[in-house]
């Protein structure tokens, strides 16, 4: 029985080559799907592990039939589209906030009541949004998933991406106008010498 169990882990067991960081993934063998794209992620389905792929492929088949707004989840495509129904059948216990989304009402809530039900696996600090403890984590373990697409500098949240992403459009249009502005100032110069 000991060696069919050891078979077993050796067989769904994966590992996987170190990252930037110098860090190495390994899955256990409860999750033997791993991400093809970033290498880090392990799961334990393989659905989980399409629907995670979806982030780096931009593929999304959910389409919402009342305005084509698209999305990688069914779960968010749900929650879309009865924004267009106008039901808002959640109702905060507190304020009396309306919502058509339970997940936001909740979420809501929590800002009267200072409920913290995420919390940090390494230093144990708590907070209010599962999204905002992520944020957290990567502070410590220094993942940096987000990569510049002019530049491929990487960091550890989307907002300072884009918002990095945005010097490169800026210093290119700056550079367009500089290439505009000479043009004309080259095709214009030799006439204006030419008329004094």
């Amino acid at each position: 029985m000991a060696s069919s169990l050891t078979s077993y882990h050796l067989t769904k067991s994966v590992n996987i080559n170190s990252d930037k960081n110098g860090g190495i993934y390994t899955c256990k063998y409860k999750k033997p799907y791993t991400c093809k794209h970033c290498k880090k992620r392990c799961f334990s389905h393989s659905s989980a592990c399409k629907k995670h792929e979806r982030i780096h492929t931009g593929v999304t088949p959910y389409t919402c039939k009342h305005c084509e707004a698209c999305f990688k989840q069914s779960s968010g495509w749900k929650r879309h589209e009865r924004t267009h129904a106008r039901v808002k059948s959640y109702t905060c216990k507190h304020c009396n906030m309306h919502s058509s989304d339970l997940l936001n009402c909740k979420r809501h809530e929590r800002t009267h009541t200072g409920v913290k039900p995420y919390t940090c696996k390494y230093c144990k600090m708590c907070f209010g949004q599962s999204s905002d403890c992520k944020k957290h984590e990567r502070t410590h373990t220094g993942e940096k998933p987000f990569t510049c697409k002019y530049c491929k500098k990487c960091f550890s949240q989307s907002s300072h991406c884009k918002q990095h992403e945005r010097t490169h459009e800026e210093l290119s249009l700056g550079s367009i106008v500089k290439s505009v502005y000479f043009d004309l100032a080259a095709k214009c110069l030799p006439r204006n010498l030419s008329q004094s």
